[in-house]
């Protein structure tokens, strides 16, 4: 297992701007495409549930990105 940290800073139009960063574990072989999925994935379920629902909202845009080995 790996750790590594990261920084997300993520934009829903109408619902919000958001910077999240944390420590994640993965296993030997995981993908950063598959980190960054999970993690925008977690994002946008933390942002959607504050937006008012009934609505239509445009596709998440990231404005930054960082993924890095946790140990230096």
């Amino acid at each position: 297992m790996r750790h590594f940290h990261y920084v997300l800073t993520l934009e829903i139009p109408g619902v919000g701007l958001v910077t999240a960063n944390d420590v994640i574990t993965v296993d030997p072989g995981t993908t950063r495409s598959t980190v960054y999925d999970f993690v925008v994935e977690q994002a946008v379920t933390r942002m959607m549930a504050r937006a008012p629902s009934g609505r239509t909202y445009a596709p998440p845009i990231t404005h930054f990105w960082s993924l890095n080995a946790e140990e230096l």
